[in-house]
């Protein structure tokens, strides 16, 4: 197992097999393409995880799955824009959003118009903008979070 340094968690073992690879990088990190998931339940909420780019240890996005941020999500998302991670099943893939947590813990809000999509068979991965009009890419989550806890 590979070894990487990381900014927000020091040093962590990397499983070659669980790298997942953006052949275009990510939006503002376009030469950053190889990332590993890091799940971090002492941190805070465990619903976040951490995608961590495996170059640059100083690169971690707050990420989770939106199906812990809203009760409903259906991103629209057209086959083109996905094709080059690999033919998409339910039991293949992932999807996440990213997560902005201000200071201001109350002002988190999750970017719910463009998915991560993972395809789990390939390790490939690809940040679409979904055709819904009516996600945001700032949705405040707070509230909704505070009343899962409840």
């Amino acid at each position: 197992m590979a070894q990487i340094d990381t900014f927000k968690f020091g040093t962590v073992g990397v499983d070659e097999s669980k790298k997942i690879r953006f052949e275009d990088g990510l939006p503002g990190f376009p030469e950053l393409k190889d990332f590993i998931l890091i799940h971090d339940e002492e941190k805070g909420i465990p619903s976040l995880l951490y995608l961590q780019s495996v170059e640059d240890k100083d690169v971690a996005i707050t990420v989770a799955s939106p199906l812990g941020l809203a009760d409903a999500y259906d991103p629209a998302i057209e086959e083109k824009d996905v094709e080059a991670i690999g033919e998409i099943k339910e039991d293949n893939v992932i999807i996440l959003v990213t997560v902005n947590i201000p200071e201001k813990i109350e002002d988190m809000t999750a970017n719910m118009k463009s998915p991560i999509i993972i395809n789990t068979d390939t390790n490939k991965g690809v940040q679409v903008v979904a055709a819904n009009e009516e996600l945001s890419s700032r949705a405040p989550i707070y509230e909704y979070l505070k009343s899962k806890k409840a």
